[in-house]
């Protein structure tokens, strides 16, 4: 597998063999606008969260290095709303979770069917999900809020809201202990 990141600008997910001294092999194209991304290890796909115009979750796989072209499969697009904004993966269940600031909820998505299987409303303007693997519980920042939606991910329910302060955002690390 290899490494990955976003370019905004140009829709792309660069990629990187990481086996290889972490080489730069290339980009494969998903939509405008990539904000997120995550592995999933069960299947081995790649979800990259289209924020804004899209309004959806790409899911790639297969993504290798190839000589000047890296290959990379569109799986299929998941529909989930204005303005995804990240996601984590739950190795529990497989099941992609997606923060989705404009409706300040978080669609779940079955990693084996790629479907949304539930929407679980949270605080305002969602960003930076976190996967707790001590308590299997998401963990979402809402920006606009200053809280954090603790998710428990056998109801798909908010089981307690943390605030945290004002305007928490992408780059608030969520410890865990």
């Amino acid at each position: 597998m290899t490494g990955t990141g976003l370019t905004d600008a140009t829709g792309a997910v660069q990629l990187i063999d990481s086996a290889s001294s972490d080489e730069y092999v290339g980009e494969a194209i998903v939509t405008y606008n990539p904000y997120g991304i995550v592995y999933d290890s069960t299947n081995g796909y790649l979800y990259v969260s289209n924020s804004v115009l899209s309004r959806s979750v790409s899911v790639l796989s297969d993504c290798e290095p190839f000589y000047y072209a890296p290959a990379c499969n569109l799986v299929t697009s998941i529909p989930v709303g204005s303005a995804p904004t990240g996601e984590v993966f739950d190795p529990t269940n497989s099941y992609v979770y997606v923060a989705n600031s404009a409706s300040n909820a978080v669609p779940v998505i079955n990693g084996a069917t790629g479907t949304v299987v539930s929407t679980i409303a949270v605080g305002d303007y969602p960003i930076a999900p976190a996967y707790d693997s001590a308590s299997s519980q998401i963990l979402v920042t809402n920006e606009l809020s200053g809280t954090v939606s603790v998710i428990n991910t056998g109801s798909y329910s908010v089981v307690t809201t943390v605030p945290i302060g004002p305007n928490p955002d992408a780059r608030t690390r969520l410890f865990l202990s």
